[in-house]
Formats: structure tokens, sequence, C-alpha cells
């Protein structure tokens, strides 16, 4: 049997599951359009989204994918040579609160 979901109802599953803190709202909304993309009609696991994805501020992204041995003319700089090299490696997705949710490899 498959129920088919809205995008405000995804957002609100990972409430129902006590993980409503694990990704913002504006994050939530993006992987839905993502798996709409990817697979319609996919069975949807919070917990391995959770698992999957992790969602990073810009100085959290610099902190957790960042080479700290570059040196950088400024934030914005070492920004665009992280997701460079993230998205050869893997998925990243922007959000618009200015967040990225970087699929785990």
């Amino acid at each position: 049997m498959i129920k088919r979901i809205d995008e405000s109802e995804f957002v609100k599953i990972f409430d129902d599951y006590n993980r409503g803190s694990h990704f913002s709202v504006s994050a939530r909304r993006i992987l839905f359009e993502y798996y709409e993309e990817i697979d319609a009609e996919m069975e949807l696991d919070v917990i391995a989204i959770c698992c999957d994805w992790g969602e990073y501020d810009s100085q959290e992204l610099i902190d957790e994918y960042g080479d700290e041995y570059l040196e950088y003319e400024d934030e914005d700089e070492q920004i665009r040579h992280v997701l460079e090299e993230l998205r050869d490696e893997t998925t990243v997705l922007e959000t618009s609160a200015g967040t990225y949710l970087v699929l785990s490899y």
C-alpha cells in the first residue's frame, strides 16, 4: 500500500519522528524536491535520510570539509573551493536559508 505525501507532510514527518532539529524547514523542502525528482514513488525513511545527509552553514562546512593548509583570499573563496571539491565527490544542495546539504560519501 502506497501513500503519497506532499511537501508540507514531508516537512512535518521529521517533527513526528523527533528529527525536526536535524534539518531546517528550508532543508526539508529541498530534500522533498530532490527525492521527488529521483523517485516520486520511493518509500520514505526519515531515519535513513537523517543518516545520509548533513546540513551545514558556511563555517560548519569549512570546519568539516575545508583544507586548513590552503590559503584563501576570503571566506567566499574558501566556500567556493570546498563546494567544488565536495561536488566532485557527492551531492551538495543549497537551501534558500544559505545552508548546504551534503550527502554522506
